[in-house]
């Protein structure tokens, strides 16, 4: 809050008369551990102010990723299937291009044209399909086709069970050789 203007005045004139107390105050704090290279502390007030600044879709997508709504609730995903579950915030002006910004901001990877059967959402009569990794990102990046085909025909994710334990999935290719 804003103080009065004759409290300010009556600081400044404290300052100019205590300018030793204030130098020996300074000098005496201990900034042994201090490293003037190190990043700033995340505390509850930054995260609040980063999540505010994003813009609605990237807040739409990270919701929907956390709490596993519709399509979320495995790892891959089509582009047609997020939006169609996104269709309100999509409606309202927003592009692909901004759609695709905003999975790549929420740290959504895209893992490229997949063949696929007929019996994937939102997708006719077999083909290619773009997937997208929504988690275990590492994993799916080198999962062999057939799995991610697999997981994008499913309700819940093969890795669902372990969502929110705290560690991290990789796929059994990553681990050293013996």
């Amino acid at each position: 809050k804003p103080r009065d203007p004759a409290f300010y005045k009556e600081f400044v004139g404290w300052c100019g008369a205590n300018a030793a107390v204030i130098r020996w105050y300074l000098e005496s704090i201990d900034l042994s551990d201090f490293n003037p290279n190190a990043p700033p502390p995340m505390t509850a007030a930054k995260e609040a102010l980063i999540l505010d600044s994003r813009t609605d879709l990237v807040k739409e997508l990270m919701i929907a990723i956390e709490d596993r709504e519709g399509v979320f609730n495995r790892d891959l995903v089509t582009l047609a299937e997020i939006e169609f579950h996104l269709a309100p915030v999509m409606r309202a002006g927003k592009t692909r291009n901004q759609l695709r910004k905003a999975l790549h901001a929420v740290g959504v990877e895209k893992l490229g044209e997949q063949r696929v059967g007929s019996g994937i959402s939102g997708h006719q009569g077999g083909g290619k399909v773009s997937l997208w990794a929504i988690r275990n990102v590492r994993f799916w990046l080198v999962a062999k086709p057939a799995e991610r085909v697999a997981e994008s025909y499913r309700a819940e994710g093969l890795l669902a069970v372990f969502d929110g334990m705290g560690m991290e999935v990789g796929h059994i290719r990553d681990l050293p050789a013996g």
